[in-house]
């Protein structure tokens, strides 16, 4: 294929992007030319999008909906699309389409331009555009932009956190009172039990930032050598030694599909001597009913050893020991979402390079 822009312009830099992320074979040759390219009027992307979709109209209805966006209202759109999915084309997308590269690199001067106040509020569109900077590093030559992605709570909350707390004492008595409940999780005053925390507006502490859950490479793997239906693993979790666990996955697995896989580890628990070998953590993984089938959660390629995974809205400090009864109570709130994504009430399992996921077990038990 080949394809005549006019350059220096977004439309030029929207192809060669999507092109080298791609690895289309097209030749690109500019031209000159000032004006800015409608995408009515068979651009190179509408060619692009033809050859990558293949006739797939709902694929390119999907993106020609994106293209014709207005710039002033695009991260704002953006972010009420993204508020349930990881990329823009899909709720089933688990990795980039045309409509995400192209709109990555038209959102670029939106973003750079934002004060934080203005990425904080549209945190989904944020959390968005700095996983696609991650995975186009390389694809384009757009300056690179710092991206914070620690949540802060909006002013109007913390305002009225702070006027509650000059109120009247039977006021600020029943607004500590909801917040003590919100912080133990909401119904029933359980610890971690819910998201709760709404009252307090920010981050909260919940069973997810108890346990430390790391992403680990499986380094090494072989047979119990007192139990056939266990695996001896030591995995590497970002430490100066590896650690050795032990999983039930000799019915599921082979050594060979679990060598070098990236896995996600509950390392804070307490350790657990297993027919004479001791094991330091767990490998989380999503089962079907009846645990006829196991599959081990993924790390996307690009997550680093070590890395902590994340879920939106909590934040914490892990204890130094994640103790049996808050390992329970996390599970029962684990799942996969019918996009293979682990989740905990809902809410995806993050790295710095995307969400951990299952290669087929949707709305399933993690355990």
């Amino acid at each position: 294929m080949a394809l005549t822009l006019p350059s220096g312009n977004t439309a030029s830099a929207e192809l060669r992007a999507a092109v080298s992320f791609f690895a289309l074979s097209v030749e690109c040759k500019e031209v000159d030319g000032d004006a800015e390219p409608t995408y009515q009027d068979k651009t190179g992307l509408a060619d692009v999008a033809a050859a990558l979709f293949d006739e797939n109209t709902l694929a390119t209805a999907e993106f020609d909906k994106w293209v014709r966006r207005a710039p002033k209202q695009l991260l704002p759109q953006l972010n009420k699309a993204l508020e349930l999915r990881t990329f823009v084309h899909s709720p089933s997308a688990i990795e980039p389409s045309l409509s995400d590269v192209l709109l990555f690199v038209r959102a670029h001067p939106l973003v750079a331009a934002q004060k934080a106040a203005e990425r904080n509020e549209l945190n989904h569109a944020t959390r968005w555009w700095a996983h696609m900077q991650h995975l186009m590093e390389g694809h384009t030559s757009l300056a690179p932009v710092q991206i914070d992605l620690t949540y802060k709570a909006p002013k109007k909350a913390a305002d009225a956190g702070a006027k509650a707390a000059k109120g009247d004492k039977k006021g600020a008595a029943d607004e500590g009172a909801k917040g003590a409940k919100g912080a133990k999780g909401g119904k029933g005053g359980k610890k971690g039990g819910g998201r709760g925390g709404k009252d307090a507006g920010g981050p909260v502490e919940s069973d997810a930032t108890k346990c430390l859950m790391l992403v680990g490479r499986i380094v090494e793997i072989e047979r119990h050598p007192n139990a056939e239906r266990l695996f001896v693993e030591k995995i590497d979790v970002g430490e100066a030694t590896h650690r050795t666990i032990i999983s039930g996955l000799v019915e599921h697995y082979s050594t060979e599909q679990l060598q070098g896989r990236r896995v996600v580890v509950a390392s804070n628990l307490k350790p657990a001597t297993m027919q004479g070998i001791e094991s330091c953590g767990m490998v989380l993984c999503a089962c079907s009913d009846g645990k006829a089938k196991v599959e081990v959660l993924d790390a996307p390629e690009g997550a680093e050893p070590g890395e902590r995974v994340s879920f939106e809205g909590y934040a914490g400090e892990p204890a130094d020991v994640c103790s049996g009864k808050v390992l329970a109570r996390l599970l029962k709130s684990m799942k996969t979402n019918a996009d293979r994504i682990a989740t905990f009430k809902d809410v995806p399992m993050m790295t710095k390079a995307g969400p951990v996921t299952v290669p087929s077990l949707a709305n399933s038990s993690i355990g």
